[in-house]
């Protein structure tokens, strides 16, 4: 592979440039703070209409209310977001 910095030839699975340590392969290095904190925010978001949906509509047969279900609905956006945030913590 063929360094974009220096034009030195480095082996096909080198990540790092032997001569000037310019990265290579970008995908060796993880996925940048910008894309984490993006995936972190959807994440959330989904994980917490989930948990909403699945409390309304549990809470709407149990019930047949509409506070009932709006409350529930409620908690369970609320687990649904500490469910990613504590998934997020464990991926790192």
């Amino acid at each position: 592979m063929l360094c974009p910095a220096c034009n030195t030839m480095n082996s096909a699975m080198t990540v790092r440039c032997i001569q000037c340590n310019t990265l290579l392969i970008p995908e060796a290095e993880g996925r940048a703070p910008e894309v984490k904190a993006v995936v972190r925010s959807m994440n959330s978001r989904f994980y917490g209409w989930v948990g909403f949906l699945a409390g309304f509509f549990i809470a709407g047969i149990a019930t047949q209310k509409l506070g009932p279900s709006l409350l529930l609905g409620f908690v369970g956006s609320v687990l649904g977001r500490y469910i990613a945030r504590r998934q997020a913590k464990e991926d790192g």
